[in-house]
């Protein structure tokens, strides 16, 4: 039931309070049974409790997608993130091969939100 509420709210742009501790509750029991390297599109697919979400990723290793198909659309869920520690993956999310490796936007909104360069599992520091 709750997939088809998330397709729903997809749609209207409106989601519930159940529907949102039902999503985190299962995307935060996932990372806290399976070995998740990262979670891809947080926030932006389904509605979640980015905060929370961002503890349990912190507390087993798992780290948060950042990637440049999105602009200030991940303003928001960043900054919720940002004080739990949680660590942060950049991605190109390529949906064509010349977009493969382009990492713009990501690195626009690590600098506009002042994202901690050693929180970037995957940057050279």
């Amino acid at each position: 039931m709750a997939g088809v509420r998330n397709f729903w709210s997809g749609w209207t742009k409106t989601t519930s309070a159940s529907l949102r501790a039902a999503n985190t509750a299962a995307i935060t029991a996932a990372v806290r049974r399976y070995p998740i390297a990262a979670i891809t599109h947080p926030g932006l697919q389904i509605d979640i409790n980015t905060t929370e979400l961002g503890r349990v990723c912190k507390e087993y290793g798992t780290s948060l997608e950042i990637n440049s198909s999105y602009g200030s659309e991940l303003d928001q869920y960043i900054r919720e993130a940002l004080p739990t520690g949680v660590s942060f993956l950049l991605s190109s999310d390529a949906h064509l091969p010349e977009r493969v490796g382009d990492f713009c936007q990501a690195y626009q909104l690590v600098e506009r939100l002042k994202i901690p360069l050693e929180r970037i599992v995957n940057l050279d520091k």
